[in-house]
């Protein structure tokens, strides 16, 4: 294992690529953990207990990747498009 000398590496980096470093690290032990979580999943999606989530796609949905971060305001806006509604006195969405 190359556990002590790879430290001076470490040490010798500057700050913003040690925490950049760091940062990409954990992404990676999460990601790590979320496809084991996955892989405990797969047999009872082979056996339609479950519905089949593409790794990929089960990742996003853990990590938060597919939360819509628009103003609310906008994703109201559009709602009301859709249902071609000019305000909310318009009716029930």
């Amino acid at each position: 294992m190359r556990r002590y000398h790879d430290m001076g590496f470490l040490m010798g980096l500057p700050f913003e690529e040690f925490c950049d470093l760091s940062i990409l690290a954990s992404k990676k032990i999460q990601e790590e953990e979320i496809r084991a979580q996955w892989t405990a999943l797969l047999p009872f999606m082979f056996m339609k207990f479950l519905k089949y989530v593409p790794f990929q796609e089960y990742l996003e949905s853990c990590t938060g990747a597919t939360v819509d971060m628009r103003p609310k305001e906008e994703i109201i806006a559009e709602i009301m498009a859709l249902h071609g509604m000019e305000s909310m006195e318009d009716g029930n969405i």
